[in-house]
């Protein structure tokens, strides 16, 4: 099962996540960068997380469709 806990923390952000998984590339040490964006980076998860994010979007929308009906 897929780990989507960091999307419910509310500083967690796409951009800000971008940005942090770019400087770890670029060498800039990982035990510098915040918790909150740490996970994605330690799981290798860099490449995916976009679209990870965009479905774990989907379906929470999903399910507040379905809870107004």
């Amino acid at each position: 099962m897929l780990d989507v806990s960091m999307f419910y923390d509310p500083y967690w952000n796409v951009r800000d996540q971008k940005y942090w998984c770019k400087m770890v590339g670029y060498g800039f040490p990982l035990t510098s960068v915040k918790l909150t964006f740490r996970k994605i980076i330690e799981q290798k998860r860099c490449n995916t997380f976009e679209a990870e994010y965009a479905a774990w979007q989907a379906e929470q929308m999903a399910l507040q469709s379905a809870e107004l009906i």
